[in-house]
């Protein structure tokens, strides 16, 4: 991640009227060149405080595709969670807060560096694999079952080059089957990964029922390592909430293991005891009137663990590619001889 220190830039000062600027690090480019993330500080009566700035400014495109403009929305949708949802989460589930700002296309957050300075990028312990772990678990218990101030798939919208819509993904991720059928279309059979092909559909098919069933909750969507931050007291925070949206929360549980763990903590009983530490966090903060027994997470962690291996096989393996092969194989191989019941 670069870092470049400039004297103030007028331009990035614009962006904040009513703020006094005295400082400004450009700490990372948004993907695909859509903008930039500043640290700023800013002079107000009891000192200087850092904060961080996300400018959304994509570059000019004739003819606007799917991409772009889900790339534009997801930073609404990350905008919306901000306003909409953290303020529900409880402390125990850090997050920034968001401050309000007028210049379009623009986020401007508390700066969570100061309190979480350790970044891990993947390779996480197991004491920092259980903290993430109870995140997620606080995370979803307090979304569980939400379904609403949803935008619907990016397919069905009007395309503008902006990001003024509002509400969360109807499904959650950035890898869900309905965005990445061209790179599924060049997975071969006998190519790695190639053996989840026969099951790709049904398995979008149950998971997209976890959805609609109740057995859901809201997503961050992009768990892993780089988004992960730790303070000294152990303590554990999560950004980038770009592709929150409704979805099996078994689907964030394999994001973080199948990327950002140390690969030894799934060998043997080590994936099972990881699983039961989130399942058993979840349960303890669900509320009293919902029942989500293991049999069900299990059999989600199933599907999930097979949609992931399908989206790699398109996009590329990497992280804890070995284990999420191996497991896909072992549920393939389990529906192959028993039959495929998502029912759980």
């Amino acid at each position: 991640m670069s870092r470049k220190r400039a004297r103030v830039d007028p331009a990035v000062a614009a962006l904040l009227p009513g703020l006094e600027v005295v400082d400004c690090v450009q700490v990372a480019a948004l993907w695909s060149s859509y903008g930039h993330i500043y640290r700023v500080t800013v002079r107000k009566d009891d000192g200087n405080v850092s904060m961080i700035l996300k400018h959304i400014h994509p570059p000019h495109t004739e003819h606007a595709s799917l991409s772009h403009a889900r790339k534009l929305l997801s930073y609404s949708v990350e905008r919306s969670f901000y306003d909409r949802f953290a303020p529900r989460l409880p402390a125990t589930v850090a997050v920034a807060k968001r401050h309000p700002t007028s210049a379009p296309g623009t986020l401007l957050l508390d700066d969570l560096s100061p309190s979480f300075p350790r970044g891990v990028y993947g390779n996480l312990n197991l004491e920092d694999t259980r903290t993430a772990l109870l995140w997620l678990a606080g995370f979803h218990a307090t979304f569980w079952g939400e379904q609403g101030s949803v935008l619907p798939p990016v397919a069905d919208m009007p395309i503008r080059d902006d990001d003024s819509h509002t509400g969360v993904w109807q499904q959650g991720t950035y890898w869900y089957l309905d965005t990445r059928r061209e790179e599924l279309a060049q997975v071969e059979e006998d190519g790695e990964g190639g053996f989840v092909l026969p099951w790709v559909e049904k398995v979008n098919d149950a998971l997209s029922a976890e959805r609609t069933s109740g057995r859901c909750t809201l997503l961050h969507g992009d768990v892993k390592g780089e988004n992960i931050i730790f303070a000294p007291d152990g303590r554990v925070a999560f950004y980038d909430f770009q592709y929150v949206g409704s979805g099996s929360p078994a689907l964030d549980v394999v994001s973080l293991l199948g990327t950002s763990v140390q690969g030894r903590l799934l060998h043997g009983h080590g994936e099972s005891e990881l699983l039961r530490i989130y399942f058993d966090a979840l349960a303890q903060n669900l509320p009293d009137n919902v029942h989500y027994p293991w049999k069900a997470f299990a059999t989600a962690m199933e599907l999930a663990i097979v949609d992931w291996c399908r989206f790699m096989a398109g996009w590329g393996f990497w992280g804890n590619d070995r284990w999420v092969l191996r497991r896909a194989r072992e549920i393939v191989q389990g529906w192959n001889d028993g039959g495929f019941d998502a029912a759980a």
